[in-house]
């Protein structure tokens, strides 16, 4: 076999090869939110009482994106659970409702720009920490914080606050994609560690919520996978009367080995050329 048709066949097989795990079962789906009035609805509320806790998502951001609500969950004086997180880096979060040592805000300097990473809020009781990739990027004291109510309002993407003390404004939400997301009791990383991958996210004691939006395009109610089985309506605010709309789902992220596939059939393309 000459060494054109060896390429060629390499090519040919590595594309082939590639293409069939992406349309397989070896790749996940994620959603999409590409507006700023993208909201799911969590019905029902998270239990955390007054301990820590740990958000930790696969996330990606649009170039350029504003910062926006990535997740929420408030209810007045009791419980404010908060991630705003903008493409250039810039955050708030909560842990605190009335305590202004759980509000914080900063700068993350190690955002991949619209690239894949994982984000982890954790607070241990003292601290809350930002670990992007599993390396720690941000660090702040908040003691005092309040933790639950059974009747907080949640939700993923934009968010309108309208119990207790009255109706807000639509708070925007990020622009982005999330392919998977969970929320845990208990804090889960307290240095820097290895990032995990979606097979490795799994429901366990303390998972509180788990949203991996595998669902197909059109699909109204996600699957929470953690034992609360949280109803999870897209395109539906947490309180009416503000234009919410649905994030987009029946998109795939290529497996790792699919994507290292097809740059190698680019690459052995790339050098037939040449």
């Amino acid at each position: 076999m000459s060494l054109i048709h060896y390429t060629k066949s390499v090519c040919s097989l590595a594309t082939l090869f590639a293409s069939s795990i992406c349309f397989a079962d070896y790749s996940n789906g994620y959603a999409h939110f590409g507006a700023q009035s993208d909201t799911i609805q969590i019905l029902g509320n998270t239990v955390f009482n007054q301990g820590s806790f740990t958000y930790e998502m696969q996330i990606r951001l649009e170039a350029n994106a504003p910062i926006g609500q990535v997740i929420s969950e408030q209810r007045d004086t009791y419980e404010d659970k908060t991630i705003r997180l903008g493409a250039d880096g810039h955050y708030t979060a909560s842990a605190s409702a009335s305590n202004p040592n759980g509000h914080n805000e900063g700068q993350l300097s190690n955002l991949p720009a619209e690239q894949w990473f994982h984000l982890a809020y954790v607070y241990d009781g003292t601290y809350t920490k930002f670990y992007v990739n599993g390396e720690l990027s941000a660090t702040h004291t908040s003691t005092g914080v309040y933790g639950d109510h059974s009747g907080s309002w949640m939700s993923i993407g934009m968010f309108r606050y309208g119990a207790g003390w009255g109706a807000t404004g639509a708070y925007p939400s990020f622009l982005g994609d999330l392919d998977w997301i969970r929320i845990s009791a208990g804090a889960k990383y307290l240095s820097n560690f290895t990032a995990p991958e979606e097979t490795q996210i799994l429901s366990d004691a303390s998972t509180q919520l788990l949203l991996k939006f595998n669902e197909s395009a059109g699909t109204a109610v996600l699957y929470d996978e953690s034992s609360n089985h949280f109803q999870c309506n897209l395109g539906v605010a947490v309180s009416p009367g503000v234009l919410a709309t649905s994030p987009t789902l029946g998109n795939l992220v290529p497996a790792p080995a699919a994507s290292a596939l097809l740059a190698l059939a680019g690459l052995v393309s790339r050098r037939r050329r040449a």
